[in-house]
């Protein structure tokens, strides 16, 4: 536990050192619209149509991010929040949807919270797990998500 404790506290120090006071590094320009714990997975589609799970063991979080008037959909590294591990622009006309999918545990089983993000103009698919312990006000979070990638433009900042 304490070890545990010992290396959160380092990741956080050594994540303050590298912050700099100007150049390309600075995030004012980004509007986090919303954000939450999840999990990543990587999807491989094989030869019987079938995908291959396999799950990102990063802690992580997904933020819907309003920067240079477009929405970003970002997927970060807890442990070292200055990297962005994955960003994908989200266009209207290609917004697609966030749905929970049914796993082989159910909600009653305590089973996984896990989502996936299906592109409208495209077969691409992202699929994510919750990391909050809790699913209180999941279903409002869906919908803020939904909300966002079929009107890009709501995540935008008041005066944007």
């Amino acid at each position: 536990c304490i070890k545990t404790m010992y290396s959160d506290l380092f990741d956080v120090i050594g994540n303050q050192q590298g912050r700099s006071s100007g150049g390309n590094n600075s995030n004012s320009d980004k509007h986090v619209a919303v954000s939450f714990k999840a999990g990543k997975c990587d999807m491989t589609l094989q030869e019987n149509g079938k995908y291959w799970i396999t799950p990102d063991t990063r802690r992580g979080k997904v933020q819907l991010v309003w920067s240079q008037n477009a929405l970003k959909w970002e997927w970060v590294d807890r442990r070292n929040v200055q990297e962005v591990v994955d960003t994908f622009d989200v266009e209207e006309s290609a917004a697609g949807t966030w749905q929970r999918v049914s796993t082989s545990k159910g909600l009653e089983d305590g089973g996984e919270r896990v989502y996936v993000w299906s592109s409208s103009n495209d077969s691409t698919h992202r699929m994510y797990w919750m990391q909050d312990e809790s699913a209180e006000n999941e279903d409002e979070l869906v919908a803020k998500v939904n909300q966002y990638l079929t009107s890009p433009k709501d995540a935008a900042p008041e005066g944007a």
